[in-house]
């Protein structure tokens, strides 16, 4: 449940008081990001895309700490993906306290009325767990998520290169061709060889596949053929 739309807006004013706060603060810079957009999340003050805002100010905030710079991002959200349980977890562990004290009433046309003072519900959470959970996907993104993507890339730039050399085809059907070898752990399926690619001769397709083979015989590529 969220606060009362009276209260979101009293609350919103708070909360840039306390970013200033924080971001000014000796905390580490995730327990920064993990409080602030967490707080955000809780305090939900738009209709739609707050999750997407929050995740924003993740990024924000670990620019301005320095831990990121600016001509990059930390996919954050890619590991959030991963970990859905574990995130919503986090969530109802301070929802379900909430929902103890909130009355509330819906009625048969949907339409939801929120009784009472709500502003204190929400102005005192504890961030704990939160910083926990956005620490371990850190660790996991940068540990994990980032260099499988980096050998993904150069994987497929050698995938590409080979077939360019050896295969007569424009670049459009060869990059698809290397896509597919990757998102397929080095298959084309047959539905693929007589769909997108059937205009594509099948030894053409098979001489792909080896190249994938011998690309990930590589033991600098192997973590992107998992």
């Amino acid at each position: 449940m969220t606060p009362k739309p009276s209260d979101a807006h009293e609350l919103m004013d708070e909360w840039f008081l306390v970013r200033n706060k924080v971001l000014q603060s000796d905390m580490p810079s995730i327990a920064k990001a993990a409080v602030l957009s967490s707080s955000f999340v809780f305090i939900h003050p738009f209709m739609d895309g707050n999750g997407r805002i929050s995740r924003y100010i993740m990024q924000d905030t670990l620019y301005r700490m320095g831990v990121i710079d600016k001509q990059y991002s930390l996919p954050l959200s890619s590991g959030i993906l991963l970990e859905l349980r574990k995130y919503y977890d986090v969530l109802n562990e301070k929802s379900q306290k909430i929902m103890k004290y909130v009355d509330f009433h819906l009625d048969d046309n949907g339409k939801l009325t929120v009784k009472g003072d709500t502003v204190d519900l929400y102005r005192y959470l504890n961030f704990d767990s939160d910083t926990l959970f956005l620490s371990y996907i850190a660790k996991k993104v940068t540990q994990e998520l980032v260099p499988e993507e980096i050998e993904k890339l150069k994987l497929f730039d050698d995938i590409f290169q080979d077939l360019k050399e050896n295969i007569d085809l424009p670049n459009k059907d060869i990059s698809l061709i290397a896509t597919l070898l990757i998102n397929n752990k080095g298959k084309i399926s047959i539905k693929k060889r007589k769909g997108v690619l059937g205009h594509i001769n099948a030894e053409s397709l098979d001489y792909a596949e080896q190249v994938y083979d011998v690309g990930c015989a590589d033991d600098r590529k192997r973590i992107a053929c998992r």
